[in-house]
């Protein structure tokens, strides 16, 4: 640097970087074994290249009223080009689609602010708070933030929060199917759901575990509207048997408790509930709705290969400035900020919602098994209102406690709350799939 010259600022020093790097965004680099370290912990393990993940992946208009879910837009080659045509064909989707402008517009932000104000200072007739700054923070902690989705009011109040704080941010994202639940059994069995009759062939027998009794059906995957998230899988659906009840005859020490079938939809000579073994884990059924969406991937400030990962995603000083706050404006914004970037619940793809410090389990990301836990009130005339548990289920839930039972229930609905899937303390379930086919999962709760 010559006498008398300044030196560049960082928003230059920026710019010549991206200079020096332009043609290299969106490549989808690969990352091979890499973890990707947010904090202490590190946030999820992918051993694809990232463009076929979805990083650097955007996405197409749709024409309204069209179901299909979105797809990644490959780029590059004429035969990717093609590839893309092909499969944007319309075809018709196996699960029922989650109307999310339909829950939007009842969940909306503006009424929930509202209704949480309120509660506030009805409060305060009854409870004086010391000051309006703690008037402000229990507003803040009432109002909609990030939720764990299993009922129309949690993924309704997430998107919404996320078009809010991240939709005009440059960030990493990855394609995901998100499931919202329905009460009971589906029209067609072969969907995803969890508990009731499983998707199992009559000509095939019934599993047994390793204590010798007949296994649970805990749950089953189908992937047949997911099929552009994947290269290939061993089957269309995936069907979840654990050996007893959860923490009461084993754990997730205990490798061998769960086992895994693949199976073809093509199957139609299903097993009845009569053809059911007695089993000794209770599960009441439910049914997933899906949502195509994202994940969106976030780090510190003062993580490095965060900067490599934007600088890399980046097309100006500016998309990487907007992305390197994004961590910090939902820290700022929501409470259960953690829960509002990544989805956690039932999904397939995406990146793992790690609820404890990441695990290096073998293999890729498959999908992830959350607890269900439905939105419920206190009371029935509580100023926040939290209808539709399920999205058959009008509702509202109500808590409470039935000759010694903890129950959610309505004017004609009880549900005894031990009898839904529960993985610990609102824990999940996180499948993953090597190269050989093998299904590698741990379990992490609260």
């Amino acid at each position: 640097m010559r006498h008398g010259q300044t030196k560049p600022g960082l928003f230059r020093r920026l710019q010549r970087t991206f200079r020096a790097t332009s043609g290299t965004v969106g490549c989808g680099r690969p990352i091979a074994s890499r973890i990707w370290k947010h904090g202490e912990s590190t946030l999820f393990r992918q051993d694809l290249p990232l463009g076929r993940i979805g990083l650097f992946h955007h996405y197409p208009a749709r024409d309204e009223g069209d179901s299909r879910p979105i797809l990644p837009q490959p780029r590059g080659t004429k035969h990717a080009r093609a590839q893309n045509a092909i499969s944007h064909q319309p075809s018709p989707m196996i699960h029922e689609r989650f109307d999310i402008e339909r829950w939007r517009s009842l969940f909306s932000l503006e009424k929930l602010r509202k209704e949480a104000r309120e509660f506030v200072e009805a409060r305060c007739t009854e409870m004086p708070y010391p000051s309006r700054s703690a008037i402000e923070a229990h507003v803040k902690l009432m109002s909609p933030g990030g939720e764990i989705v299993t009922s129309p009011c949690h993924l309704a109040i997430v998107e919404q929060l996320r078009a809010e704080c991240l939709g005009k941010r440059c960030l990493p994202t990855f394609p995901t199917d998100v499931f919202v639940f329905a009460k009971g059994e589906p029209r067609d069995r072969g969907v995803t759901k969890v508990g009731g009759l499983p998707f199992w062939p009559r000509e095939k027998d019934w599993p047994f575990g390793k204590s010798g009794k007949p296994m649970d059906f805990v749950a089953q995957f189908c992937f047949a509207d997911s099929t552009d998230l994947f290269d290939a899988l061993p089957g269309d659906l995936l069907l979840i048997f654990a050996d007893g009840v959860y923490l009461k005859d084993w754990d997730e020490g205990d490798t061998g408790a769960l086992r895994f079938e693949w199976f073809k939809r093509s199957h139609i000579n299903l097993i009845e509930a009569a053809d059911i073994p007695k089993t000794r884990w209770e599960i009441i059924p439910v049914y997933g709705e899906i949502h195509r969406t994202i994940d969106y991937l976030i780090g510190s400030i003062w993580e490095r290969e965060w900067w490599s990962i934007l600088l890399r995603k980046s097309k100006s000083p500016s998309d990487f400035i907007s992305g390197l706050g994004a961590r910090s404006a939902l820290e700022k914004a929501y409470h259960q900020s953690w829960c509002v970037a990544m989805i956690e619940g039932t999904k397939i793809r995406g990146i793992p919602r790690w609820i404890q410090t990441a695990e290096g389990i073998p293999g890729r990301f498959l999908c992830a098994l959350g607890s269900i836990l439905p939105a419920y009130q206190t009371s029935e005339d509580h100023i926040v209102h939290r209808p539709y548990p399920f999205t058959n289920v009008p509702g509202p839930f109500v808590r409470g406690r039935v000759s010694g039972r903890r129950v959610f229930h309505t004017a004609d609905l009880e549900i005894q709350t031990d009898h839904l899937l529960m993985w610990g303390d609102v824990g999940s379930l996180y499948l993953f799939l090597d190269d050989k086919g093998s299904i590698h999962w741990t379990i992490q709760s609260y």
